[in-house]
């Protein structure tokens, strides 16, 4: 059997019989939007805002073969603030360590 490539068009698809955690109506019958942050290959994280109450997902759609899975998890980001965190510089061990060292004197 031929992998095929995991599109936009299939992600749409799977978010066709996808629905929110919250109040369980399904995305395309609310008509919430669902963004793509990141691809990678197969693998898409994407943020999905329900339209109908409001509730926010981030969500990690991968498939191999013939098989999509997927993992998401509630937030209060919205779109654009996991744009602006990807984009954030990374906060290293040693900024990390600061900070607590600050913390203690003070």
């Amino acid at each position: 059997m031929r992998k095929k490539d995991f599109s936009l068009e299939s992600l749409h698809v799977s978010q066709d019989s996808a629905k929110c955690p919250i109040c369980g109506k399904l995305y395309k019958d609310s008509k919430s939007e669902t963004k793509v942050i990141r691809r990678e290959g197969p693998l898409f994280l994407v943020h999905t805002t329900c339209k109908n109450c409001g509730t926010s997902v981030l969500g990690n759609i991968v498939t191999f073969d013939n098989v999509v899975g997927s993992v998401g998890v509630l937030t209060d980001l919205t779109f654009a603030d996991t744009l602006y965190f990807r984009r954030a510089k990374r906060i290293k061990v040693d900024d990390v360590i600061d900070l607590h060292r600050k913390l203690e004197r003070d």
